[in-house]
């Protein structure tokens, strides 16, 4: 089996009992592909409006028989492959930041 992490992060899975799972950020990022389509202006700031192209990932990795990939929520709802997995279950620090998960979730 295989995991690879296509998140800019290190994906870190907090087991109870037993030693954390580290996935480090593999280099390449699953990213949906994005257009600024204006702007409108707040207060003298021009404030960029995106089009988002749910559906459309950039540089999609093959499928791979024993294969699982690491991937932001929003890629995984959008795209809709049944080896993309996600963080889940977050784990936070005293100061709110995110330091792991507990487990790793599919959304289909």
């Amino acid at each position: 089996m295989t995991v690879i992490n296509l998140t800019p992060h290190e994906v870190r899975v907090i087991r109870e009992g037993h030693d954390d799972l580290v996935f480090p950020p593999s280099g390449n990022v699953a990213r949906l592909s994005m257009n600024e389509l204006s702007t409108f202006d707040y207060e003298g700031i021009d404030i960029p409006v995106d089009l988002v192209e749910f559906g459309h990932l950039e540089d999609q990795p093959l499928k791979s028989q024993g294969t699982w990939y690491i991937v932001s929520l929003p890629t995984a709802l959008a795209v809709k492959r049944t080896d993309f997995l996600v963080p889940y279950a977050e784990v936070r620090d005293e100061s709110g930041r995110i330091v792991g998960c507990r487990s790793l979730a599919r959304s289909i």
